[in-house]
């Protein structure tokens, strides 16, 4: 989705990180203390790189978290002083890049003084220009910043960078990793996001192309719109023999820098990789956490390989698991019981997962094998 080649001249254009953490080792951290003159940057940059805290909102809502073009990666990162702030750090490896930041630079929202009448409206113009007028009329602060850092890689090779979420504490509380394979032929991001949408206009592309459920690179991607504000939270269930695993769940909303309104939506995706190769039904819905009723939104059948790949197939194709044959031996008897409890206390191997799932909560444990012996007690009567 984000691929940009270019012979003349090598590029990279980095954007909006939205979270999440795994720290590397020795990072060279760009910041807005690093000395990159603004003035001399503006002229080493192309007239699409934002040079206003206006044209950063826009770029961020046309093109997510990276952009590559013109042999430049442009990264912009949102903060909010008094809660968190995010920043670029470059992998130890890729340390040598960090010399070929051209451009870094900090967009605030700054609220003038109300006493000044002709700035107070063109602020107030300014709300509306960004959609963010009624938010503030409801008493939210906005203390959105930006900072936009483009580099110019002078050189062939990988580019790995982490945008790293601090708290108010200076602690590190999430990671996105982003990767890049640069070459005389141009730029090509090489992380998740090359092809999964990270912005408004990328996600409705995605949904107009793959469907609200989709299968690529290996991972089930779910699109759907949640409402936080009446409490509900996502349901996901799965049966057959096989199961993936959510490893990510992230929104994106496409005002960027204040909260949605009441009964708001925002555009949100739910994506899972293989976990146990076999045949999986999922389905997804939204409860209120208080409830134990889930209104269902979509579903969709698939087979995991062994190899870890993925594709949807039909309903008809489906495998259900034998609940109870913990040994895999297609029938189910005192032996599996045994088999479950020496596995509880770590004394033997467990042949089939899904099958010991008695309760079919995705999990095994104590009450599986309560379930099962239970089960065959009720066989015996």
């Amino acid at each position: 989705m984000k691929k940009q080649r270019n012979a003349a001249m090598l590029s990279v254009t980095f954007m909006l990180c939205l979270a999440m953490c795994a720290g590397l080792a020795q990072p060279v951290q760009v910041s807005a203390a690093d000395d990159v003159s603004p003035a001399d940057s503006v002229m080493a940059v192309p007239e699409w790189v934002p040079q206003s805290f206006t044209d950063t909102v826009q770029f961020v809502q046309n093109h997510g978290r990276t952009f590559v073009s013109d042999g430049y990666i442009c990264i912009v990162t949102k903060s909010e002083e008094s809660s968190y702030r995010r920043e670029v750090r470059f992998s130890d490896c890729s340390a040598g890049y960090a010399d070929d930041v051209v451009f870094h630079e900090k967009y605030t929202f700054e609220k003038p003084d109300e006493s000044d009448t002709e700035a107070t409206e063109a602020y107030e113009q300014y709300l509306n220009d960004l959609g963010l007028y009624e938010y503030v009329e409801l008493g939210y602060t906005l203390e959105a910043c930006f900072e936009v850092t483009v580099c110019a890689p002078s050189a062939p090779g990988r580019m790995e960078l982490s945008i790293v979420t601090l708290n108010e504490y200076g602690e590190e509380s999430d990671c996105t990793d982003l990767s890049f394979e640069i070459s005389e032929d141009g730029i090509e991001e090489t992380d998740i996001f090359s092809w999964l949408p990270d912005c408004t206009t990328e996600y409705r592309t995605y949904v107009k192309e793959y469907g609200d459920v989709s299968v690529h690179d290996g991972y089930v991607v779910f699109c759907g719109h949640p409402c936080y504000d009446g409490g509900y939270i996502w349901s996901n269930t799965q049966t057959g023999t096989g199961r993936m695993k959510s490893v990510m769940d992230y929104s994106i909303t496409q005002e960027l820098v204040g909260p949605l309104p009441p009964g708001g939506a925002p555009d949100e995706l739910l994506v899972y990789e293989p976990l146990i190769s076999g045949t999986v039904a999922m389905t997804w819905g939204q409860r209120q956490y208080w409830m134990n009723e889930t209104s269902l939104m979509d579903s969709g059948f698939f087979r995991i390989d062994a190899d870890g790949s993925v594709m949807k197939i039909d309903a008809s194709e489906m495998e259900y698991p034998l609940y109870g044959d913990c040994n895999n031996d297609n029938a189910v008897s005192i032996m599996d019981a045994l088999v479950l409890q020496k596995w509880s206390i770590g004394l033997s191997e467990l042949p089939s997962y899904v099958n010991a799932d008695i309760n079919s909560d995705s999990k095994v444990n104590v009450f599986d094998l309560t379930a099962l012996k239970e089960q065959l007690m009720g066989s015996q009567e």
